[in-house]
């Protein structure tokens, strides 16, 4: 998962920084305000492609001839979160 460790350090320079009464600017009070939201969606993100490997390393070659096509459509509906989507999407 392409997640910027950068914005869990701007979390924690902001949470320290409100802490000793320092004014946070406003975008990075706005990541705050979602940092369980990214923190959701980065742990569900990488254990679905971890489980994703796992079960995918599971699968015998002979048996993998006959998933071929389903793995293929499983891939292709993979696709788009490895290519077009990022942080910055809409809804994200």
């Amino acid at each position: 998962v392409n997640f910027d460790r950068e914005i869990l350090q701007l979390i924690r320079e902001a949470k320290c920084l409100a802490r000793i009464g320092v004014q946070v600017p406003e975008s990075a009070q706005i990541v705050l305000l979602q940092e369980e939201k990214f923190k959701l969606y980065y742990n569900e993100l990488k254990y679905a492609l971890d489980e994703y490997e796992r079960v995918c390393s599971l699968i015998v070659p002979v048996v993998a001839k006959l998933l071929k096509p389903h793995l293929q459509t499983l891939e292709l509906k993979l696709r788009p979160g490895m290519i077009t989507l990022t942080w910055t999407s809409m809804n994200i």
